[in-house]
C-alpha cells in the first residue's frame, strides 16, 4: 500500500514537471517530499528548492540532482541546528551538472543583540524670553 502511495506522488511529481516543459531527470525522496531535476535543451539541470531541508537532506536532494554541495555558511538563527537557510543559486535557476550550490544553515543559536552601549548625544534647544 506504501509503495503504491508513493508511486502514485512519484507520477504526480513526474507529470507535474512534464506539463511545466520540464524533463525530469532524477527523482529523489528527500526532506519529507519528492524532488526532481529536470533537463533543458543544453543539458543543463534545474537548482532544486533545498530551504528548509537539513543539511545531509539537501546534500541528497542536490546529489540526486546531480549537483555538488558548495561552501556551507553557519548563521545565528532560531531555526534548527543545520536547517538550510538559504541556497546560491536560488530555486529553479538552470545550471551544468556537476555545479556547485552554497547553502547558509542555522547554527542553532540565536542571534545577540545590540548592547546599545554607545554615546548618547542629546540635543536641546531651549528658548527664553526676558520681560
Amino acid at each position: 500500500m506504501i509503495r503504491r502511495a508513493l508511486l502514485v506522488i512519484a507520477f504526480l511529481a513526474v507529470s507535474n514537471a512534464a506539463y511545466s516543459q520540464c524533463t525530469p531527470t532524477h527523482l529523489v525522496f528527500a526532506g519529507g517530499a519528492f524532488t526532481y531535476s529536470c533537463a533543458a535543451a543544453g543539458g543543463d539541470v534545474t537548482v532544486p528548492n533545498v530551504v528548509g531541508l537539513s543539511l545531509s537532506a539537501a546534500d541528497t536532494a542536490l546529489e540526486a540532482a546531480t549537483l555538488d554541495t558548495g561552501a556551507t555558511t553557519p548563521q545565528c538563527s532560531a531555526e534548527a541546528a543545520d536547517q538550510v537557510l538559504g541556497q546560491t543559486p536560488i530555486a529553479g535557476a538552470m545550471v551544468s551538472p556537476g555545479s556547485l550550490v552554497d547553502l547558509v544553515h542555522s547554527n542553532g543559536t540565536l542571534c545577540p543583540q545590540a548592547s546599545g552601549r554607545g554615546t548618547k548625544i542629546h540635543i536641546g534647544i531651549g528658548i527664553g524670553v526676558t520681560l
